[in-house]
């Protein structure tokens, strides 16, 4: 990932993805691969829903010493982020994220 807002749409099969610096901005539902574990923390990194859903295997933050965070930009979508077990017949864990307006 580069330094600045980069949005993400083309989904794609890879399994790890890693957010270095700067935001990683969804741009579609499942803008990244829905095989991948992201992880993000690194040098205030953020993960952006835009307003889009994502399905990840997981997300890790191997650098705790940054401050990591996962938004939800979108100020007329709500934005559904799914984490699923490596297997299959694990536990999914889901995170809503809604944005007020004034």
């Amino acid at each position: 990932h580069r330094i600045g807002t980069v949005i993400y749409g083309g989904g794609g099969t890879y399994a790890n993805f890693t957010v270095i610096q700067g935001t990683a901005q969804l741009g579609a539902n499942n803008g990244l691969s829905t095989s991948a574990t992201v992880d993000i923390g690194q040098y205030g990194a953020v993960l952006d829903l835009a307003g889009y859903n994502q399905t990840l295997v997981g997300i890790t933050n191997s650098v705790s010493t940054y401050t990591a965070a996962i938004t939800n930009s979108s100020t007329s979508a709500d934005s559904t982020l799914t984490t699923i077990a490596a297997r299959r017949s694990g536990p999914e864990h889901r995170i809503t994220s809604t944005q007020f307006v004034d």
